[in-house]
């Protein structure tokens, strides 16, 4: 994964081999991932059965203390790992405003 990684640093997206590197890279990846899912985790939930709690809510605990000194660099990093999902979530959040600013714009200010 390394070696293909360094291929696309150096590499333009121009390239003709571009797609083919990515393209291994992905294989490279989904390989490695399969690998972790179907042989290195098992063995570890087998190994750690009577810790898994433990070292979950460990795990836990350290993630929030990480995240409460840089809320806003997660917030930054979560929307650019979710596009979509943040898009969305801004869409429905200016079609709600859009809906309130309406409805108030139609009510009598004396009931409001």
């Amino acid at each position: 994964m390394r070696e293909s990684i360094v291929k696309l640093r150096t590499m333009a997206a121009d390239t003709p081999t571009y797609d083919d590197t990515v393209m291994e890279l992905m294989r490279k990846i989904i390989h490695h991932v399969a690998g972790e899912e179907t042989i290195l985790l098992p063995m570890a939930e087998d190994v750690l059965a009577a810790d898994l709690r433990n070292l979950g809510t460990q795990m836990n605990l350290r993630r929030l203390q990480l995240v409460a000194h840089r809320p806003a660099e997660i917030a930054m990093n979560s929307a650019g790992a979710f596009p979509i999902l943040t898009f969305s979530i801004a869409g429905l959040a200016a079609l709600a405003v859009l809906k309130i600013s309406r409805t108030l714009s139609r009510t009598p200010r004396g009931m409001r």
